[in-house]
């Protein structure tokens, strides 16, 4: 995990708003559908440059509230439903993994919820949060942080 800023940047997808809760019931569950609606649209090919993410925002209070969820791409391309949501500049703490998506995020999300408990964790802005996937089998958490010193 390393402490870093990150400058806004622009991502188009498919949004929906649901729960960590909703997420851990197979039949509720929204964000599987939003990757497979994504990935109908847009043609994923692992030497490009543009990315894949999953942006958290709209928070309702905190991990365990109501959120937005956005799944897209830092590239553009055309759709009906698609949105565009910023990610604002901000301090953020970085999380990596390597391995089996999207197994090898869900076992980093459980991390992430945490380090985020233990006593001196930063406190988290619950402004916007999003996951990159940088190849078929790296990705990156961020989770926005207070601009405090904790590294």
């Amino acid at each position: 995990m390393k402490k870093m800023k990150v400058e806004s940047f622009v991502v188009n997808g498919f949004t929906a708003r649901t729960t960590n809760q909703q997420e851990m019931d197979v039949e509720k569950a929204r964000i599987p559908g939003l990757w497979r609606q994504f990935l109908e649209v847009v043609e994923v090919d692992p030497s490009s440059a543009l990315k894949g993410y999953g942006v958290y925002s709209n928070y309702q209070s905190d991990w365990q509230g109501a959120y937005d969820i956005t799944v897209g791409t830092d590239g553009d391309f055309t759709a009906r439903e698609r949105v565009s949501i910023t990610i604002p500049a901000g301090t953020f703490l970085c999380f990596e993994t390597t391995g089996s998506m999207p197994h090898a995020v869900l076992e980093l999300w459980e991390q992430v919820w945490k380090f985020f408990q233990e006593e001196g964790a930063p406190q988290r802005t619950y402004q916007c949060d999003f996951e990159e996937y940088r190849s078929l089998d790296s990705a990156a958490i961020y989770i926005s942080i207070e601009g405090g010193s904790h590294e």
